[in-house]
C-alpha cells in the first residue's frame, strides 16, 4: 500500500481545517497539521460506539503508547475501520501508520509537545467513555443502551474536562507557536500567558 503524505490526509480527512491550516506560517504549519491528525484518529476510536467500550479503551491506551513511543508494535485498526460509515474517519484509522510515522520527523521539543497534547486528549476521551458510556447493552440488538444524560458535579470537574478537551489545544498552539516564530520574545509574566493560552483554547 502506498504510503500517504501528511498533507494527503489532511486534504482528504480534515474539510474546511485543511484550507484554514494552510495559511498558518509554515514553520508551525506541519506540527499542528500532525496533532490534528492523531487527535482526529483518537476521537474517531472513542465514537466508533457499535464497538464495545472495553474495546475502544483497550484501543486508546495501545494507540497512547504508540505516540509516546512505548511500543513500537504496529498498531492496525482496520476492524475499527471497517465499522466507519465516514469515509475520511475509514481513511484515518486504516492510514494510522502514517501519521504516527510522521512524529519523529520533527525535533525532540515538538514531540514532546504533540505527546503532550495527545495524550492529554486521550486522557478526556477515556474519561469521557468511562464516565458517559452505558455499560450493559441492549438485550435485542447487543448494542449499548442510548447514553443518560450524566452532568459533571463540580466546577472543578468542568474546568479539567474543558481542559482535556481544549484548553490543552490553547496550550500547544502557543508554545509552538513562541518556540518557532517568537522564540526571543520575553514576558513579563510567563505564567498569566500561559493561563491565557489555555483559556483561549477553552473559548
Amino acid at each position: 500500500m502506498k504510503p500517504f503524505s501528511q498533507d494527503d490526509l489532511l486534504r482528504a480527512t480534515s474539510r474546511s481545517f485543511y484550507l484554514t491550516l494552510r495559511v498558518l506560517p509554515g514553520a508551525i504549519r506541519p506540527q499542528i497539521g500532525l496533532a490534528y491528525l492523531l487527535a482526529r484518529t483518537a476521537d474517531t476510536i472513542a465514537d466508533t460506539d457499535i464497538v464495545p467500550l472495553d474495546h475502544r479503551l483497550d484501543t486508546l491506551q495501545k494507540f497512547r503508547e504508540r505516540v509516546l513511543g512505548e511500543n513500537p508494535a504496529p498498531l492496525n485498526l482496520n476492524d475499527l475501520a471497517g465499522k466507519q460509515g465516514v469515509s475520511s474517519e475509514k481513511l484515518l484509522l486504516e492510514r494510522i501508520g502514517d501519521s504516527l510515522g510522521g512524529l519523529p520527523k520533527f525535533s525532540a521539543e515538538d514531540q514532546k509537545l504533540i505527546r503532550k497534547v495527545l495524550t492529554t486528549i486521550i486522557s478526556g476521551q477515556e474519561l469521557d467513555l468511562k464516565r458517559f458510556t452505558p455499560s450493559k447493552a441492549d438485550p435485542v440488538v447487543g448494542l449499548p443502551e442510548p447514553a443518560q444524560i450524566i452532568a459533571l458535579e463540580t466546577a472543578l470537574e468542568l474546568d479539567d474536562y474543558t481542559y482535556r478537551v481544549a484548553g490543552c489545544v490553547g496550550e500547544f498552539w502557543t508554545k509552538i507557536c513562541r518556540a518557532h516564530l517568537f522564540p526571543k520574545a520575553r514576558l513579563e509574566d510567563e505564567s498569566r500567558f500561559m493561563i491565557n493560552a489555555v483559556r483561549f483554547g477553552k473559548v
